[in-house]
């Protein structure tokens, strides 16, 4: 990297940016987790797990 700067060398965020950052992290995440799966996905892992089940089967007769 030019200058004499390593790649470790980076912008450094201080301790308030990191507070920010941390608490709009959390709060997208407990309302990502807060929210119920979408039927399209529950539908999706249902025929997985029944294909899952029809390939054991037929594996382990």
């Amino acid at each position: 990297m030019g200058q004499g700067h390593s790649e470790t060398e980076g912008a450094k965020l201080d301790s308030v940016a990191r507070h920010r950052i941390g608490r709009r992290l959390r709060a997208q995440y407990r309302s990502v987790t807060g929210a119920p799966i979408p039927n399209e996905h529950v539908d999706l892992l249902l025929t997985l797990r029944q294909v899952e089940r029809e390939r054991n089967r037929n594996t382990n007769p």
